[in-house]
Order: C-alpha cells, then structure tokens, then sequence
C-alpha cells in the first residue's frame, strides 16, 4: 500500500499491461510515469527516481478474525460484485516449475522459488524471513536495522506481521488476537495498541522467494 501523494499533489494509478522482473508496473494518470509496484519506484518519465511512500497497513488477518474485532467494518463493493473465495491463480500459485514469465536477474537456493516469504525494506536494507518456518516458531524476537522488533506468524501462515517494540518490551506468545509480553502487557495483533504505549508497526510484504530475492538480490535472509 502506498501514499498517493507526491511533492504535495495527489496522484491517481491505473495498471500499464507491462511486467518488470515479473512484477506489475503501474503508472500515474497526472504525469504518465511508470512505477514498480513492487517497490514504488519510478521507472521512467518525469518523476522517475522518485518513491511512493509505504502506508503502513494493519497485520494480515482472516476475515473471521478482523469482523470479530471490528463488527461494523464497512466492505468495499464494486458495481455490487462481491469477492471471490476461490483464486484465478490457484494452478500457477501450486506449480513449482513456474517461477515468473520472465527469466530470474538473481537466482538464491536458500528456499525453494515459490516459497513464501515476510518481506520488509527498513532504511535501505532489505529482510526475508521464511513463513514455512516463522509459522512452525510463531514468534520470532529479531532486529529490523537499530530497531527491536517482533514477527509473528499462527501455524497456518495465513496470519501474520510485525511491530517494532521498546527495549523493555520481549514478546513472548500469540493468543487469539493479543501479543503477549513476559511481564504480562498484552498488545492489539492489529495495530500494536496496548494498555500503557503502543507497538509501531512494519510494513510487511508476503512474497514469493524467487520475486522478493530478485528485486533485492542483497537481502538479510532468516534463518
């Protein structure tokens, strides 16, 4: 999720038809640059070099777990067309043997190319932290640069995401919706809030391993 804002103009995005390192390129309606919608970089045209900023959005949750916290949450409809449960994609996202239409730039046999990753880019560095196994450990106290921080996955990987956390706070368990320290504090999964300060949280990029490592070929890799 990115801000639509740049140089303190709104900007509106439609999706171009092309593909760089297998990922979608978009582009803004206003000035007709091209932008990775992988990492909101622009490409190429008049705001080239520049960078959509990341909008922190909430952890990843079910939809049975976030209506059961917010009952009157509001759904987007379009045209009255409601989601579908099933994925157009469901073959490819299965079959090992295709990783991407285009040829890998950066190939890493540290994971399998399909496998899933947690994908965060903090100052300038990159980090991947394989779900298969975030979700058999279910937290996992890390450091995201100079930053303490918390990943958290449950044991189907369909529910995850990260906070940065106060020196004085060690996360030690996941129960139901609440992060809970070793001294007792309890913290929203949602959006970090707790009883005496709040949790910041990270944006978090659920990726294939092939697509996150070839567009940051330099990643910190756990484990």
């Amino acid at each position: 999720m990115y801000r639509r804002e740049l140089a303190g103009k709104e900007h509106t995005f439609g999706v171009s038809g092309m593909l760089l390192k297998n990922s979608l390129v978009m582009y803004d309606r206003e000035t007709e640059t091209f932008w990775s919608h992988y990492t909101g970089e622009g490409l190429e045209g008049p705001l080239k070099d520049e960078t959509l900023k990341v909008e922190a959005s909430f952890p990843t949750v079910k939809w049975s777990e976030w209506v059961a916290q917010y009952p009157d949450t509001l759904v987007l409809s379009v045209n009255g067309e409601t989601y579908r449960k099933q994925s157009s994609y469901a073959a490819y996202v299965n079959d090992d043997s295709k990783a991407g239409l285009i040829p890998l730039e950066n190939e890493d046999n540290r994971l399998s190319a399909k496998s899933l990753v947690l994908g965060i880019k903090e100052a300038g560095v990159s980090y991947a932290f394989a779900l298969g196994e975030l979700k058999k450990k279910i937290i996992l106290r890390t450091k995201i640069g100079e930053d303490d921080a918390v990943l958290f996955s449950n044991e189907k990987g369909s529910f995850y995401g990260a906070f940065k956390t106060p020196k004085d706070v060690k996360i030690v368990r996941l129960e139901n919706r609440t992060l809970v320290a070793e001294d007792g504090s309890r913290f929203s999964v949602f959006d970090g809030v707790g009883e005496n300060h709040n949790l910041e949280i990270i944006p978090v990029i659920r990726s294939f391993w092939f697509a996150w490592n070839d567009h940051h070929p330099k990643t910190e890799f756990w484990p």
